[in-house]
């Protein structure tokens, strides 16, 4: 056998030995965490200082929420309001709120499904970087499975989030803030075939959760791009581990300048790139700003999910 061929034995050997480890402690945390009925709501269980932590030392924990809880079949409703037809045929649409959103199949029922592993680059595709699943993974976390599972009521204009936020924060009482989270959605509503924008590229979804400090945290992952862990890793060294009231306004301004958008000048694209890190004229193979329709400009939305249990006496492990 030749020398090679026996070094890609041993890896793979080592390689499933160490994932068969770590399905076995991810599985028993899950079930830990939600309860025998699957009822509990883990961000009750410990502090809010802790929870970002937990998630730091179990880096597989998400897509094991994922695997246990998520909807594995059907169509996905596209939270980013974009997709569209991408075969030709036509979709099942769907209005809520102020959006009719297009019905696919991208992830499993809702999004809730990680990519597949890949022996090749095991390690951000192990932990999985889809950013609905992510989504799904923490909503459960923070709000329940019964909520993380359910669809949304309505969706809201991106427009009205700074509003949302000031009549939330209105609500603090002796300095102790409601803790609300919202799931956001960024997209165009059509592809325009092939030589179009391929607007799945653009489109992100992520959430956005208020703490009883009055501080805020920007969750997310980004498909192929980066996992939930390292978002944490970067906005640490942003100083964003958690936001403050200006630094999320901030945000929202950059949210602004992307929605208000009628070509894709560099200004929106760093814009795209301090919110999501993702440099969107460097990772696409085309011009951007030569297929941008300005009549198909990019939309926000977002969906409340719930006002998630806190616990500050918790001391969970």
């Amino acid at each position: 056998m030749q020398p090679d061929n026996q070094n890609r034995i041993v890896f793979g050997c080592i390689f499933f030995i160490v994932l068969a480890c770590w399905y076995k402690r991810a599985t028993n945390d899950v079930a830990t965490m939600f309860g025998k009925d699957g009822k509990d709501i883990p961000a009750e269980k410990r502090a809010p200082a802790e929870h970002i932590p937990f998630f730091e030392n179990r880096p597989y924990l998400i897509r094991e929420i994922c695997d246990k809880y998520g909807v594995k079949s059907g169509s996905f409703r596209s939270y980013a309001l974009n997709f569209g037809s991408t075969d030709n045929t036509e979709r099942r649409r769907e209005t809520i709120g102020d959006y009719t959103l297009p019905w696919l199949d991208a992830g499993g029922d809702k999004g809730h499904v990680m990519e597949d592993f890949d022996a090749e680059t095991p390690g951000a595709h192990i932990v999985g970087t889809r950013c609905s699943s992510t989504a799904f993974a923490l909503k459960a976390y923070f709000c329940g499975v019964e909520q993380a599972q359910a669809s949304p009521s309505a969706a809201f204009k991106g427009s009205s989030f700074s509003k949302f936020v000031d009549v939330h924060r209105a609500l603090a009482t002796d300095g102790q803030h409601v803790t609300w989270m919202v799931q956001m959605g960024m997209g165009n509503n059509h592809r325009h075939g092939d030589a179009g924008l391929k607007a799945a590229g653009l489109s992100h979804t992520w959430l956005v959760t208020a703490l009883p400090d009055g501080h805020y945290m920007w969750l997310q992952s980004f498909i192929e791009q980066y996992t939930f862990q390292q978002w944490i890793d970067l906005a640490k060294q942003r100083g964003e581990y958690t936001l403050t009231l200006k630094q999320l306004r901030h945000k929202i301004k950059l949210m602004e300048v992307l929605t208000d958008a009628v070509a894709w000048t560099p200004e929106v694209n760093a814009a795209y790139l301090e919110l999501f890190n993702v440099d969107m004229d460097f990772e696409t193979n085309f011009a951007i700003s030569e297929r941008w329709d300005p009549n198909d400009p990019l939309q926000l939305a977002y969906w409340w999910i719930c006002d998630w249990p806190t616990n500050t006496n918790a001391t969970a492990a």
